[in-house]
């Protein structure tokens, strides 16, 4: 009897483990596989012996996988004329169609100001009289470096007339404008080449989606997974995974989880942050998504500004942005910052906000462009203003011809700073946050 009940034991343990054979089995081939492509930053989000359908930007791919994604599509595209990316301008993109199998559901709030809304004619008019403005009042006459002085003269060619006229289709399509000298208009154009083509595009949208799945190392995933490229302006970009990704993209994104990481700033707080130099404000669009009740300052020169108004008002329709013309500062001399949500201001202005009155500075590269004398006077501003954290990413020393000698190693720092951040970032140049309590 003992025997008998043995053998139908070991009987039905043989049934069970033939039956169940090829699910262990191909669990361990799923392992296997995610394992070897997948970085373990990546796979600690997903249960390995899940069977259910997860979307795949929650997965990046370690250095393995990067070589065998790159080889697949480069075989694909120039065999069978596929590819796992949608070239814009080359190809029609059905933004549909990444939801389901592809993207993070529900669509993170990045991707829905993607598209350009129609402004009222009122706030170009407004752009316009700030612009004339900015020239008029200005308080001081600082010489630029030679750098800036041609870029500022190729942007008022573009986007005003002779007689301080706005074109505004031009600036509807500022992303366009592949001649410029300045790297934040020209690397938005530096992914899809019109003029090269199809197989150059796909070549420069390749090495750009590597650089995405490198940069997940570095960047938090639930901001890599949530960002994508706006349309304002008119650019053009490859679309992965439901993503419009773009190199100065990627960049913000880094810049934001360096924020989140070494500065005490909730996401929630009502705190206000200024970007100084931060071109037409694809920074402040990161940081207003995350920090969504933060007051938002962007300060720069008068024909970027003229970018950076149209590009934030599209991006944030729902907030009151700030321009030159709606400041009524000449009765007091500074800025009531509870006016708008934000603001976004010619250079000098930074002389008009009143002291210990920004909670974060962010300066990327353009101090170390900027002439000795501009960058001194921005400086003495920023350590006026700033009540709390400054972030900084610049050269250590400016030795490039165009520019003059004014890198990080060469600030005329006089506060008292605690260093919360000093590293070499993947652009090359010196990441600094630094914060003062006095």
């Amino acid at each position: 009897m003992i025997v008998t009940l043995k053998r139908i034991f070991i009987l039905h343990v043989l049934k069970w483990s033939f039956r169940r054979a090829p699910l262990f089995f191909k669990d361990f081939i799923r392992s296997f596989y995610y394992k070897s492509i997948y970085t373990a930053k990546s796979l600690k989000v997903f249960r390995l012996h899940s069977h259910r359908q997860v979307p795949s930007n929650i997965f990046f791919y370690n250095r393995f996988g990067r070589f065998c994604f790159a080889l697949k599509e480069i075989i694909c595209f120039a065999v069978f004329k596929n590819k796992s990316f949608k070239l814009e301008y080359f190809e029609q993109v059905d933004e549909n169609s990444f939801a389901a199998r592809e993207m993070v559901y529900p669509k993170p709030p990045m991707y829905h100001d993607g598209e350009p809304v129609a402004l009222d004619r009122s706030i170009f008019d407004r752009i316009e009289k700030s612009y004339k403005l900015a020239y008029d009042l200005e308080p001081k006459k600082i010489v630029h470096s030679q750098w800036w002085t041609d870029i500022i003269a190729e942007f008022k060619t573009t986007f005003f007339d002779s007689n301080f006229k706005l074109e505004i289709d031009r600036l509807k399509s500022f992303r366009q404008t592949s001649y410029t000298k300045a790297a934040i208009i020209n690397d938005q154009c530096a992914t899809i080449l019109r003029e090269k083509g199809i197989y150059s595009s796909f070549l420069q949208s390749l090495e750009l989606i590597m650089e995405y799945h490198k940069m997940s190392d570095a960047i938090d995933h639930d901001i890599l997974m949530s960002i994508s490229e706006s349309k304002i302006g008119g650019s053009y970009c490859p679309v992965y995974r439901g993503q419009r990704l773009s190199q100065r993209l990627l960049t913000h994104a880094y810049y934001v989880t360096q924020l989140r990481k070494f500065t005490h700033i909730k996401n929630n707080s009502e705190t206000v942050i200024l970007d100084l130099g931060g071109a037409y404000g694809g920074l402040l669009r990161q940081i207003g998504h995350y920090y969504s009740k933060a007051k938002l300052i962007l300060i720069e020169l008068p024909e970027v500004v003229a970018m950076g108004s149209y590009f934030l008002q599209a991006a944030f329709p729902e907030k009151k942005v700030a321009t030159l013309a709606d400041l009524k500062y000449l009765s007091h001399n500074s800025i009531d910052l509870s006016t708008a949500d934000i603001f976004v201001l010619p250079t000098w202005c930074i002389e008009l906000l009143e002291t210990n009155s920004i909670d974060l500075v962010v300066n990327s590269t353009s101090l170390g462009e900027m002439s000795t004398e501009y960058g001194i006077f921005y400086l003495e501003n920023i350590e006026r203003i700033c009540k709390r954290y400054f972030f900084s990413n610049n050269r250590g020393t400016s030795s490039i011809e165009k520019y003059d000698d004014f890198g990080f190693y060469n600030w005329p720092l006089k506060k008292s700073w605690e260093t919360r951040l000093f590293s070499t970032n993947h652009t090359g140049v010196i990441e600094w946050i630094g914060e003062t309590n006095t």
